[in-house]
C-alpha cells in the first residue's frame, strides 16, 4: 500500500470514531462504524473484514509480529487510540483478563456490549411493557425504535435478562388502532 493510501485509510477510519472517557489518563478513540457481536469494530480493507484495533495498530505504530494479538490498556474493545494498544499472545491476553476481572466467556450483557443499542432503563421499560400486555410487541417496538423481535427477546428473558421491569417515563401512548379493535 503507497503512501496516499495509507493516509486516506488513517483519514477514513478517524473519520467513523469519537472520543469518549475511559479508565485511562486519555480518552478512548472508540470505533462507531461496524462492530461484531463482542463489540470489537471491523472494517472492510482490501476484499476483507479486518478488526479495527489492529488496522489502527498496523497505521500509527507499525507490524503485528505473526502469532501475536493486539491487545487493549483500556479494556474497552471498540477503541483504536494507538497509545492504548499493546502487543501480547495469547497467554498476556489471558493474564491481563484475569488480573482485571473480565474473564468471561460470553458477550457483555447489556449496555457494556458494543453492540447494544437500547439503554438498561429502555430494556427494563420495554419488559414493563411487554409483561404488561396493554400494547403489542409491534406498538413497543416502534415506541423504541427497534424491531419485534428485539420486544419478543427481551419480553422472554433471551436478552436483557438481567433487567428488572419498570414503568416507563413517559406515558405511554393513548388508544391506538389495535387497541380499540380489541376493545
Amino acid at each position: 500500500m503507497d503512501q496516499a493510501a495509507i493516509e486516506r485509510l488513517k483519514e477514513r477510519l478517524l473519520s467513523k470514531c469519537v472520543e469518549k472517557p475511559g479508565p485511562l489518563d486519555t480518552p478512548c478513540l472508540e470505533f462507531m462504524g461496524g462492530r461484531n457481536w463482542y463489540g470489537y469494530g471491523h472494517i472492510w480493507i482490501n476484499g476483507g473484514m479486518q478488526r479495527t484495533h489492529r488496522v489502527s495498530y498496523e497505521l500509527f505504530i507499525g507490524p503485528i509480529p505473526t502469532g501475536l494479538w493486539v491487545l487493549h490498556l483500556c479494556d474497552n474493545v471498540s477503541c483504536i487510540r494507538p497509545d492504548h494498544l499493546f502487543i501480547g499472545d495469547a497467554q498476556t491476553n489471558m493474564d491481563d483478563k484475569m488480573a482485571k476481572g473480565r474473564h468471561r466467556c460470553t458477550p457483555s450483557p447489556g449496555e457494556k456490549n458494543g453492540n447494544a443499542t437500547l439503554s438498561e432503563r429502555d430494556a427494563a421499560e420495554i419488559k414493563f411493557l411487554a409483561l404488561e400486555d396493554q400494547l403489542t410487541e409491534s406498538e413497543i417496538a416502534q415506541m423504541y425504535s427497534v424491531s419485534q423481535s428485539a420486544i419478543k427477546h427481551i419480553k422472554y428473558g433471551h436478552n436483557w435478562s438481567h433487567v428488572t421491569p419498570i414503568a416507563p417515563l413517559l406515558p405511554t401512548p393513548t388508544l391506538t388502532a389495535s387497541m380499540i379493535r380489541r376493545i
